[in-house]
């Protein structure tokens, strides 16, 4: 249930925290604001198999709703020891997105409302790309799943800071992971988890 504090004049009653900057020749209160985590939600690719140009994971957010991406992991998820090649991805915005394969996200709380209809999220996908965020060069080689050099590190791809904004993405807008490599070596799985916001 949602309820306000109504504050009396400064100088008696309950007190706000805020935080004070001097901007000009003003000191500048900035409230200090606590709240829940936003409903998170993990979208997964399974076995996505390498083709050139290929969205590996895309995401559009038709809805009005905010969402902001947090983590991206490419994991290689072959049981047997492949001999790869350099690959090249391209992470991307979009603009549109239509067919691909669906894929279903799952809440991390199953007490959370559930996504919207108008949010989709898919593997193979045909979109509209947009501005370049950033390219990534790496080996889709595989170990063996007995290998001695143990499970290859999974990285995040969208690493967040202090007083930094994740990756946005408002309605009418999107996201792509898309390989550049031709090449039909390896297997991968992709992790995108996102939160949503009003």
């Amino acid at each position: 249930m949602e309820s306000h504090v109504t504050l009396p004049p400064d100088g008696s009653g309950k007190k706000s925290r805020t935080r004070v900057r001097t901007i000009g020749a003003n000191a500048v209160h900035t409230q200090v604001v606590a709240h829940d985590a936003w409903p998170t939600f993990i979208a997964w690719a399974n076995d996505v198999a390498f083709t050139q140009n290929k969205h590996f994971i895309s995401i559009f957010n038709g809805s009005s709703m905010i969402i902001r991406l947090r983590e991206l992991l490419l994991v290689p998820l072959g049981l047997a020891a492949i001999t790869g090649v350099p690959v090249r991805f391209d992470a991307l915005r979009t603009t549109g997105q239509n067919s691909g394969t669906g894929i279903v996200p799952v809440a991390m709380d199953s007490a959370d409302d559930a996504l919207p209809g108008q949010v989709a999220v898919a593997t193979g996908a045909a979109v509209v790309e947009g501005d370049r965020l950033f390219g990534l060069a790496m080996h889709n080689d595989e170990l063996a799943i007995n290998s001695t050099q143990g499970i290859q590190a999974a990285f995040n791809l969208l690493p967040g800071f202090q007083d930094t904004k994740p990756l946005t993405i408002r309605s009418g807008e999107g996201f792509t992971l898309k390989n550049l490599t031709n090449t039909t070596v390896g297997t991968f799985g992709v992790r995108l988890l996102f939160t949503l916001e009003d």
